[in-house]
């Protein structure tokens, strides 16, 4: 989320798998949430910006999961559906989730809170992989100030945002 400098991942590491985050400079990692007593393989994250939300895929499970950016209020969104038996990678755009199906060849949509409403969008021929959604909503906005905007912030090479509209020159 670039507008408040957090970075957010997925780490498939055996007997840990979680959802992780730092500033986008790569300090102040956290472990946001733990996948799973047993395990699993979260394949696909996104962000709701405006609910500073993060969803992911569970390929394991065959789920869909969401919690704050702080790994609270976590709940599951979907789970059990024929359209969600290999997810692999997901968006968000309005109150939808949409993902991609290996299993089913699919790009399929539901509702971001509940799962309800699920509707395949579009079957294809072979396995789909990363989808996007390009659009304003989906796009940093210049309502918070960028200090790597004006002049590099200063810095001689890189200039790299970090929590708090702070930034780090490298």
């Amino acid at each position: 989320d670039p507008m408040e400098g957090l970075l957010f991942w997925t780490d498939w590491e055996e007997g840990a798998p979680r959802i992780e985050r730092c500033s986008m400079a790569g300090e102040a990692r956290v472990t946001i949430k733990m996948v799973g007593p047993e395990g699993g393989w979260p394949n696909g994250i996104t962000l709701d910006y405006v609910l500073k939300r993060v969803y992911w895929i569970d390929a394991r499970s065959d789920s869909i999961h969401t919690t704050d950016y702080d790994g609270n209020d976590h709940h599951l969104v979907i789970k059990d559906q024929e359209v969600l038996s290999h997810p692999f990678s997901i968006t968000l755009f309005d109150n939808y989730v949409y993902w991609t199906d290996w299993r089913t060849n699919s790009v399929i949509r539901a509702n971001k809170w509940n799962g309800s409403d699920v509707t395949i969008i579009q079957r294809t021929q072979s396995q789909p992989f990363g989808i996007q959604i390009l659009h304003s909503s989906r796009q940093p906005n210049n309502r918070s100030h960028n200090p790597c905007s004006d002049n590099n912030g200063g810095c001689s090479h890189l200039c790299l945002l970090s929590v708090n509209q702070t930034y780090q020159c490298v």
